[in-house]
């Protein structure tokens, strides 16, 4: 299975304050990726640590082929349905997640080798896609 696809960040804000001034601040920037694996992982969470291995794998791709990352994995795309915590297994990267809102989060060197997620309090709805080799 050959893919397709991008990681996008997209930021604009339009002062309000109602002078005749149209004052914005924005920031948009992406990145096209021609190789590589993709898997994407959707359930529920608690307070408590759910961890998630990357190789060996049991995600699938959108063929439903089992995908292995045996370079681990270089980007993590991540939203979550309430306030939760992501993190490498590693313990070395660490990102909050606000309710609703999507992060990515990229290993400071090599792959992530496997990631944790957590919520801050009760059980949440997450999606994450994981890209790598």
């Amino acid at each position: 299975m050959s893919i397709e696809g991008r990681i996008s960040v997209d930021a604009t804000f339009h002062d309000k304050s109602g002078d005749e001034a149209l004052n914005v601040v924005s920031l948009s920037a992406s990145r096209e990726y021609l190789t590589g694996k993709v898997a994407v992982v959707t359930g529920t969470v608690g307070a408590s640590n759910q961890t998630f291995l990357t190789d060996p794998s049991t995600y699938r791709n959108a063929a439903g082929s089992i995908v292995s990352f045996e370079n681990g994995v270089s980007v993590i795309a991540f939203t979550c349905s309430s306030e939760a915590q992501l993190s490498e297994v590693s313990g070395s990267a660490y990102s909050r997640v606000l309710a609703n809102t999507p992060v990515v989060l990229h290993p400071e060197t090599g792959g992530i080798d496997g990631f944790t997620i957590r919520t801050n309090s009760g059980t949440a709805t997450y999606t994450a896609v994981m890209y790598g080799s």
